[in-house]
């Protein structure tokens, strides 16, 4: 599956975000997160194991109860059904991936 720049469905998530679903399959999902300055990602969990890697930009994970600031270049493990939230300290692009993938990402 290739998806070109033109290709890309850009889904708004809350004010401020916006999420593209980048390729997936059977077993793995890559996704494009833009963040602008000061959005908050409440709290919440999923059974997906997440990998978050900052593209540009810093952002506040916390992750079961624990907060690290990340920058462009780091990134995170989020395991499968553990609590986290994200702020956006600066406008922040992200890639997520996702193992399974999420169902409730792709288009009905």
């Amino acid at each position: 599956m290739v998806v070109r720049v033109t290709d890309k469905v850009i889904q708004p998530v809350q004010h401020g975000m916006v999420r593209s679903v980048l390729s997936h399959g059977e077993r793995l999902m890559l996704v494009e997160i833009s963040l602008e300055q000061g959005v908050h990602v409440a709290a919440h969990s999923h059974p997906h194991e997440q990998v978050t890697y900052v593209v540009r930009g810093s952002a506040k994970f916390v992750v079961g109860g624990r907060a690290e600031t990340l920058a462009a270049g780091e990134s995170c493990l989020i395991p499968s059904g553990e609590t986290h939230s994200v702020d956006a300290l600066t406008d922040s692009l992200l890639i997520d991936a996702f193992s399974p993938p999420r169902a409730d990402f792709l288009p009905s």
